[in-house]
């Protein structure tokens, strides 16, 4: 239900609801627009681009917010691009209907006003957000590829020093393609989500985390042997395995399974690639030694 309740009502009667996928954009910087969205579920980011070129994320809002209603009001171009950052449903509202509104509406205005106050008063402190390297991933909260692999450098040249063991799990979702064809985005993100609690819940204290994309994870667990792997991929296995996830009846095997592989340094490799590398040949070879069991 969007934040400004009393209007809501009104505007979904001049206005038609529509679902806009992932990574959709809604307009983009400097489009001629002549329609004002509400977004009723989701995240919308929005998008300028920096003096080099760069896209820049200024802010994310939620339900709640309207978007595009100064280029509905002033005929200018959109001063920035919006762009879906998970599945979301909009209620797309007619340029001329809503300014039919304000005109019925004038107390509109100040909801308006309102909003662009509170957006204001956060821009500052949104823009020096956006300019701190993303480690994080915007849907699980887990760490990204990225940082995984720069922490995995790092640890792997402390182990070097040490003589410490490091290993590295990683699982991947089996058959997801077709899960996401199946359950469309949403689904697709609900089970992702539960995967990355799966791991939460199974994984070491201390031990680090990340979404490396899809429904591929790792974890990096410093000071751990083979068997600590092992015994963590097991854990992972065997919740996976008690966890329901919606729809997974139409996949092969009627559930959605998933598959691991383990690497542990200075035995499958020393280097940061290796070892990944190391792990995703595991999972693949467990994968198929799996499907030639079935």
């Amino acid at each position: 239900m969007p934040k400004f309740a009393r209007t809501f009502e009104e505007l979904r009667r001049i206005g038609a609801e529509a679902e806009v996928s992932r990574d959709s954009l809604l307009w983009r910087q400097g489009d001629a627009g002549d329609e004002v969205v509400v977004l009723l579920e989701g995240l919308f980011d929005i998008v300028r681009e920096s003096p080099e070129g760069d896209p820049v994320v200024i802010r994310t809002v939620d339900a709640g917010a309207i978007l595009g209603e100064m280029a509905a009001m002033d005929g200018l171009a959109r001063s920035a691009a919006v762009r879906a950052s998970t599945a979301c449903r909009v209620l797309r509202v007619p340029g001329e209907e809503f300014r039919s509104l304000i005109r019925r509406r004038p107390d509109l205005l100040e909801e308006l006003f309102w909003q662009q106050v509170a957006w204001v008063r956060s821009l500052t402190e949104e823009v020096a957000r956006t300019h701190k390297p993303a480690i994080l991933d915007r849907l699980t909260r887990l760490y990204t590829d990225k940082y995984f692999r720069d922490r995995l450098r790092g640890e792997l040249e402390r182990a070097r020093e040490t003589g410490d063991l490091l290993s590295v799990v990683m699982l991947e979702g089996d058959d997801f393609d077709l899960y996401r064809d199946s359950q469309g985005e949403r689904g697709a993100d609900d089970a992702v989500t539960k995967m990355a609690q799966i791991l939460h819940g199974a994984s070491r204290k201390g031990d680090l985390i990340a979404r490396l994309g899809g429904a591929r994870f790792a974890v990096l667990l410093y000071g751990a042997s083979q068997d600590d792997a092992k015994r963590l991929s097991e854990r992972l296995r065997e919740r996976a395995l008690a966890t329901p996830f919606k729809g997974a009846s139409t996949l092969p095997g009627g559930k959605l399974s998933v598959s691991l592989g383990t690497a542990t340094c200075p035995m499958d490799g020393a280097r940061a690639d290796a070892l990944l590398e190391a792990a995703e040949l595991a999972l693949h070879r467990e994968r198929v030694e799996r499907a030639e069991r079935a």
